[in-house]
């Protein structure tokens, strides 16, 4: 039993191989945790682990030196991480490019998560029957006064200021004005960041791609029209794509 453990961690704790001429294919999916889960790891039996922040900063800037790495090829899909946390991720995307090297960005029915990522890719590739979901920004709060009132629970808070609303929740049916104008600045904030950096990205001004997300959803053709994506095609050909292009 003991020589099967050893046998396993030496398998699981190998390196992999890579080859000449190859592309770093970088999966982003869910929540993107910020460090990896404790747990006691049993040989054979371990689930794939998933990329932290630190994993996919540490592997773009190893694969920016990496002579044998000639591309990287994003694939962003039903991202769940919050804005901070997609910032930090484009931005590792954008100093990967200062290698020279090029970045192709796969879309898989992207929503305006996903395309944020995308935008800092060289080329964007959809596929030709899918659709480019983004669209303008908004928050939601939930408040619990009318349940509890049914429960016959009551909640006694003491606000101090306009602005200290963590017992909102309890004591409201809805947001207080004060709330609703911090909020709004958060989201126009994060707004006005997700279009001038997908304006950069795409060669627009801030007030174009304000001016498209507007006007959509779009489909593969009408992103490609509107210069939000450069090629329509199959996730297959993704790969051709770019041993063509270098």
């Amino acid at each position: 039993f003991i020589i099967v453990l050893a046998v396993g961690r030496l398998f699981a704790n190998k390196e992999p191989t890579i080859a000449g001429n190859s592309v770093l294919a970088l999966t982003l999916e869910g929540t993107i945790p910020e460090a990896a889960p404790v747990d006691i790891p049993i040989p054979f039996l371990e689930a794939q682990s998933v990329p932290t922040v630190r994993d996919i900063w540490a592997s773009l800037r190893q694969a920016a030196t990496d002579n044998r790495i000639k591309a990287l090829v994003i694939q962003p899909r039903g991202l769940e991480a919050g804005w901070g946390k997609l910032q930090e991720l484009r931005q590792d995307i954008a100093d990967f490019k200062k290698s020279g090297k090029p970045v192709y960005a796969f879309l898989e029915s992207p929503s305006s998560r996903e395309y944020y990522i995308a935008s800092a890719a060289d080329r964007i590739v959809l596929s030709s029957d899918d659709m480019l979901d983004v669209r303008g920004f908004r928050l939601e709060e939930m408040f619990f006064k009318n349940t509890l009132d049914k429960l016959g629970v009551g909640i006694q808070v003491d606000h101090i200021g306009q602005y200290k609303d963590a017992g909102d929740i309890f004591t409201r049916t809805n947001m207080s004005p004060e709330t609703r104008e911090v909020l709004g600045q958060i989201l126009d904030q994060l707004y006005g960041d997700f279009c001038s950096t997908v304006g950069q990205g795409r060669h627009k001004s801030a007030d174009e791609v304000k001016a498209l997300v507007d006007s959509g959803p779009f489909m593969a053709s009408q992103a490609k029209a509107n210069g939000l994506i450069d090629e329509r095609s199959e996730e297959r050909r993704v790969g051709k794509e770019c041993r063509s292009r270098w």
